[in-house]
């Protein structure tokens, strides 16, 4: 059993069959076959059950598939610890980023990075932040900016941000005036029935910002008509400024919104944003250094 070898079980397990393992390892699906079946005569057990269109692990093939990816992790934590004494700037790291939020800071920090460290190549993934806290848990990706901690015992979590949670309205919603008069701008989760007839606008369910939406809702115990979902916040503040509905968002600077009122929630509700990498992982110069610039970006902002 050889690093190629695991590297090649641990493609067919991750892509659920040979030809598209075979491609993602730019080997022909035979010689990935063979591979296969030379260790599983090696060790005198079946790692795979063999079915129509899908490549299932049986028990044995989960405890190799468990213990491979901890010897592959192990390899890629090694190099970059010898990378890092032989002080060699160059190498490459992979990231993860939310399509809006994410590039945005993404493109500010990264002249500076860039600047330090011009032979690192950054590879970014783009996706919700369950998805890429996800990633970060299976190996796909080395970091990932995350506003959930669903992998505590698997994964270190530094704090980067923090943005308070509101309910927005347009400004001439019928319960606007009510509510930043009589009430100071601040909602509890027994008023939040008053909006149970609204029209919501949400996030998708593989966004943080959707795991707040759905337990408010459930405190609030309304079943919101959501009329539109979408991967970026920014659609919920452009459609309830348009008075299409209304949404919750994570804001910091609520006022550069004019025709839009926040209201607060009489208990706060902060959403958090994290760098989350795995507890095993080392990370390296050129990986310390892009985490302390996306801290120093949302310090200053």
């Amino acid at each position: 059993m050889n690093l190629k070898q695991i590297e090649n079980i641990v493609a067919i397990y991750e892509e659920g069959n040979i030809s598209r393992a075979a491609e993602k390892l730019f080997i022909s699906q035979s010689a990935l076959s063979q591979s296969l079946l030379n260790l599983e005569a090696e060790l005198g057990l079946p790692l795979f059950e063999r079915m129509k269109k899908k490549m299932k692990l049986t028990y044995a093939g989960e405890c190799y598939i468990k213990a491979a990816i901890e010897i592959l992790a192990i390899k890629k934590r090694t190099y970059k610890l010898l990378n890092d004494i032989s002080d060699n700037r160059k190498g490459r790291f992979s990231t993860g980023i939310t399509s809006s939020r994410g590039l945005k800071w993404f493109t500010t920090i990264f002249p500076d990075f860039n600047q330090h460290y011009p032979d690192v190549i950054i590879d970014i993934k783009e996706a919700g932040a369950m998805r890429l806290e996800h990633m970060v848990y299976k190996g796909e990706i080395d970091i990932a900016t995350v506003s959930t901690k669903t992998y505590e015992k698997e994964l270190e979590y530094e704090p980067i941000d923090s943005e308070e949670v509101f309910l927005i309205l347009h400004k001439n919603h019928p319960l606007a005036k009510k509510y930043q008069e009589q009430f100071g701008g601040v909602i509890n989760m027994q008023q939040m029935s008053e909006f149970a007839g609204d029209s919501f606008i949400a996030t998708n369910k593989d966004t943080s910002l959707r795991t707040f939406f759905d337990d408010i809702c459930d405190k609030a115990n309304i079943k919101p008509n959501i009329i539109f979902e979408s991967s970026a916040s920014t659609s919920i503040y452009q459609m309830v400024g348009g008075d299409i509905g209304i949404g919750i968002v994570s804001c910091r600077n609520p006022e550069q919104y004019e025709n839009i009122v926040f209201l607060s929630f009489e208990e706060k509700i902060h959403r958090r944003l994290w760098a989350a990498y795995r507890k095993n992982n080392y990370l390296t110069a050129p990986e310390r250094y892009y985490i302390s610039l996306i801290k120093d970006y949302f310090a200053n902002l």
